[in-house]
């Protein structure tokens, strides 16, 4: 078993290494800015869907839970010690002040960690849920028509539709390429890190507070974020079937062979996935992957002598 300094050090590495992924993010989305509004003009000429509200409404809960959290962890502290190492070992007389001390810091602390990197997913997410509604509608809207109906005009406003969609996906994965990868590793990070304090270390009521904040709300943002943008491809695979089969239905059927054929304007576009700076795909797969290092990781852990 490692000793505590040792693995009080580990910790604040990975809260660091957090913290500088934070900082990326930041970075990135800054310096994205004009594209960023760019792509929320081009958002607006594709429907909403429903599940926006489900992430409109957990933008004001997530800073609810931020502050209850912080006035929490500020509740069940040891006040003085914990007041003196954020004064950096000047000790404060007033009660009041190691209060207002420990809560601010708590909320800056949680805030960096945790509640910014989560509202850029909620964009991303928000972003991802739009895309996809509008490519289900648009599979829709060719599975209605029959091959008959299903003419060289239909196809073509189905394209020019499908152009405006991938034109949002482009922007979409230049803008959160970099900060989306950064959201994961930072995720992974304080999940794995959380856990590990959990399993090798005697935690007070404050810090198993803060830890079950930090590692929960961690493994959620990382497995909704590559679940819903791992929905986009299946989405698009749905679309360019729907409309290969009803194409070609309608050129065997109907003998329109003389027509444009436009099946291969949609076959041949390769496959969209979004990526972490081309280093990690987004797919529904990835998540069963993190929940089977999660696992490992706690079973090497609990196993260690």
């Amino acid at each position: 078993m490692v000793t505590n300094d040792i693995f009080v050090y580990k910790i604040s590495v990975t809260l660091f290494l957090t913290l500088v992924l934070t900082l990326a993010i930041c970075f990135s989305m800054w310096r994205t800015r004009k594209r960023m509004r760019i792509l929320l003009l081009k958002l607006q000429y594709l429907p909403p869907s429903t599940e926006e509200r489900i992430f409109n409404l957990l933008t004001p809960f997530i800073l609810f839970l931020h502050v209850v959290t912080s006035s929490i962890i500020t509740i069940t502290s040891d006040k003085k010690t914990l007041s003196a190492m954020f004064a950096y070992g000047n000790e404060l007389k007033s009660r009041w002040a190691q209060i207002i001390l420990i809560f601010f810091k708590e909320c800056l602390f949680l805030f960096a960690y945790q509640v910014y990197p989560s509202l850029i997913a909620l964009v991303f997410c928000t972003i991802c849920v739009r895309c996809s509604n509008s490519i289900r509608i648009l599979t829709h809207k060719i599975d209605v028509f029959s091959p008959e109906q299903f003419g060289s005009s239909e196809q073509i406003q189905v394209l020019l539709y499908k152009a405006k969609i991938d034109e949002v996906l482009k922007i979409t994965q230049e803008i959160f390429s970099a900060p989306s990868f950064c959201l994961i590793v930072a995720n992974s990070v304080s999940c794995y890190s959380m856990l590990g304090w959990y399993l090798m270390d005697t935690m007070s009521t404050s810090q198993l507070i803060q830890a079950s904040f930090i590692g929960i709300s961690s493994f959620l943002y990382l497995t909704v974020i590559l679940w819903i943008a791992g929905t986009l491809p299946v989405e698009l695979n749905k679309l360019k079937d729907t409309f290969y089969e009803k194409a070609y239905l309608r050129c065997i059927s109907f003998g329109f062979l003389l027509e444009p054929n436009f099946r291969r304007e949609i076959l041949d576009k390769p496959e969209f996935v979004f990526t972490g700076s081309d280093v990690l795909h987004y797919r529904k797969s990835s998540v069963l992957a993190v929940v089977g290092t999660l696992i490992t990781y706690t079973l090497l852990v609990v196993n260690l002598p």
